[in-house]
């Protein structure tokens, strides 16, 4: 029989009794770093059946003239529309989890651990889906193990990026977007089917110059649009979405994506003269800059760095991986970089503006740190060892694109893009084989539980005229 003392000495700490005292902890789970990704809101999805969509362009429209009233056959020629398919591949994203049995056991402070890690597995899903939507490079990573679709920022119409030259943000940058679809679309984009992108830090820029343009701002309520996992149903606002109220600028509501805010700087990087032969490049000063596509965003661009190679030679540019980290202090994944160099014709410093992208990985996902420039155009798609796509031609010659420039870090500005995209499913739209889905997966071992999540989809534009980009643009 136990002795008062004895019990005593049982509940007293310092006696040995911690294990008896059960720990208090919050049972709210807080992620430090939220991202917050809309485009699953904002583009509409559609079902899909197959491994690519298809859009149709109509590029000629049948043949209207004026006539008297009884025309013959040869003063009205029979004419028909001209059409040209496009073709997106589906491509697919994954995520697989490994769970111990036994801490799923003991470990349910803050919930049920299946639980919460399928939920944490389907956000990075849409976190990733969130970057490839804005900076995927389709061409890029076809030969790899990762290979993405074509964000905005790939299939946006050159006519339609207007550089913001660094300055910061008036209200006629965003009337400069709507002008360059409007002129294509032939449309109102006042009515919910059009939406501008914005960094978190351009938000608040708006924030303050709305204070004094009331007559041109509003609210508007968004909806997800699907067509309910049917195939074939029409895609309609998402009755099973609560929505989200957003401002709208001349009737086009505004939705902030922090993937647009830059993450992080790119390392520095060295060019030099990699002789041999058959290059397109001449005898000149070559300038180039360098970014890094993260999972959560574009870093800020490198220091310039130029070359004069042998005309005929190849120039060799190289880095070393980035460490980017979130406020955890945990890394961030690289996915590919982007290329800027000056043009050819018009060298000078200062004047670059995207040339290629390379993946990150190559197709045994080794890290890759160099790529070299032959000055002749790159095309993944008959080479299957390529890594990388140059984004223009010129004849024969690879150039850069003139119009999508590096983020150049310069303290105390807030460099960032805006864009203005379609919610139509008419323009633009992803096709989902397969939303995020849970698969159970073969046991490796009896003590843990084998998950994966998957998905399979595409982005897809009818038209690169149906989205505009308002190029490094201030917030401040």
């Amino acid at each position: 029989m136990p002795t008062l003392s004895d019990i005593r000495e049982t509940f007293n700490l310092a006696g040995g009794g911690t294990n008896l005292t059960p720990k208090l902890i919050d049972r709210l789970l807080f992620e430090a770093v939220r991202k917050f990704a809309p485009l699953r809101r904002v583009f509409p999805r559609r079902t899909w059946e197959s491994d690519i969509y298809y859009f149709n362009t109509r590029n000629a429209l049948p043949k209207a003239q004026a006539t008297t009233e009884s025309p013959s056959t040869t003063d009205v020629v029979a004419t028909a529309s001209n059409y040209v398919q496009k073709n997106f591949p589906i491509k697919h994203t994954q995520s697989q989890l490994d769970i111990a049995k036994f801490t799923a056991q003991v470990a349910r402070v803050n919930g049920n651990v299946y639980d919460l890690e399928i939920m944490g597995a389907a956000l990075s899903m849409a976190w990733l889906e969130e970057v490839f939507h804005l900076y995927g490079s389709a061409g890029a990573t076809l030969n790899t193990k990762r290979p993405q679709w074509d964000g905005l920022d790939m299939l946006t119409a050159s006519n339609n990026k207007i550089d913001g030259g660094a300055n910061i943000l008036t209200l006629s940058g965003l009337d400069a977007l709507i002008d360059a679809i409007k002129a294509y679309a032939a449309t109102q984009l006042s009515n919910g089917d059009w939406c501008f992108l914005v960094s978190s830090k351009m938000q608040s820029r708006l924030n303050g110059l709305f204070l004094n343009q009331q007559r041109w701002v509003g609210a508007y309520k968004m909806f997800a649009r699907d067509d309910y996992g049917v195939p074939g149903q029409a895609i309609v606002d998402s009755g099973i979405d609560a929505g989200v109220e957003v401002m709208t600028y001349r009737g086009i509501p505004i939705m902030e994506t922090s993937f647009l805010d830059n993450v992080g700087a790119m390392t520095t990087v060295s060019v030099s003269d990699a002789g041999g032969s058959g290059s397109q490049l001449l005898n000149q000063a070559y300038y180039y800059q360098v970014e890094a596509v993260t999972e959560l965003g574009i870093t800020t661009a490198s220091a310039e760095q130029s070359v004069t190679p042998t005309a005929g030679h190849n120039v060799t540019v190289s880095w070393t991986t980035p460490t980017i980290t979130d406020v955890n202090g945990q890394s961030v994944r690289v996915l590919a970089y982007r290329i800027h160099r000056s043009n050819a014709s018009s060298s000078a410093s200062g004047t670059e503006t995207l040339y290629a992208v390379v993946s990150a990985l190559d197709n045994t996902d080794t890290a890759i740190t160099s790529w070299t420039d032959t000055g002749l155009p790159v095309v993944p798609a008959t080479t299957s060892t390529a890594y990388a796509v140059t984004v223009a031609t010129s004849g024969s010659a690879a150039v850069p694109d003139g119009v999508t420039f590096p983020r150049n870090a310069v303290t105390g500005q807030n460099i960032s893009d805006i864009f203005l995209v379609s919610r139509n499913p008419e323009y633009s739209l992803v096709a989902a084989v397969n939303e995020i889905q849970t698969q159970f997966l073969a046991p490796v071992n009896a003590r843990t539980t084998q998950l994966a999540l998957t998905a399979d989809m595409t982005y897809a534009m009818r038209a690169p005229t149906f989205a505009a980009k308002l190029c490094r643009v201030r917030s401040s």
